[in-house]
């Protein structure tokens, strides 16, 4: 069965099965957030169970990123190369902010909640399952919030 995805917050498990990802919470050290494998011709995401839920979600939607886009490509150098280069890593955030803060479901709900831009952006991000940070980027991406759209990528996980 297909995953909810119509309003946040998305079900990124049930999507994560869906692909056939086989997905394990477990400690993992502070620099590594989660990883993408293929074990034996079996997709597995590996994420960080002490990470607080935000990261989880992000780290969890950027490794299905690094999955979908390495779908058809035979090559383990090809795959290796997307999923351990600087482009593949923010194709991979473009893709998990795409996923997890649709540019359309934001800017409807961005005009639910109102004008005030702190609080709208906490709004926000607590409907959507991220940090306020990512959603203080993805909403001056969206042109919903003054100041710079994009400063790079942060330790937590999230844009910014």
């Amino acid at each position: 069965m297909i995953p909810r995805l119509a309003e946040p917050p998305f079900d990124l498990d049930g999507l994560a099965d869906w692909l056939g990802l086989v997905v394990e919470y477990r400690p993992l050290p502070e620099s590594v957030p989660g990883f993408y494998a293929e074990i034996r011709g079996r997709p597995y995401v590996v994420i960080d169970s002490g990470a607080c839920p935000e990261r989880r979600r992000w780290t969890l939607a950027h490794e299905i990123a690094h999955h979908i886009l390495s779908l058809g490509i035979t090559s383990a150098a090809d795959r290796f190369a997307l999923c351990d280069s600087r482009s593949g890593d923010r194709t991979c955030d473009r893709f998990t902010a795409e996923l997890l803060m649709p540019a359309s479901v934001v800017r409807r709900k961005a005009e639910e909640v109102g004008r005030d831009g702190t609080n709208k952006s906490a709004l926000l991000a607590s409907l959507f399952g991220v940090s306020h940070q990512a959603m203080r980027i993805r909403l001056r991406e969206l042109d919903l919030l003054p100041g710079p759209a994009r400063q790079g990528r942060k330790n937590d996980g999230s844009p910014g």
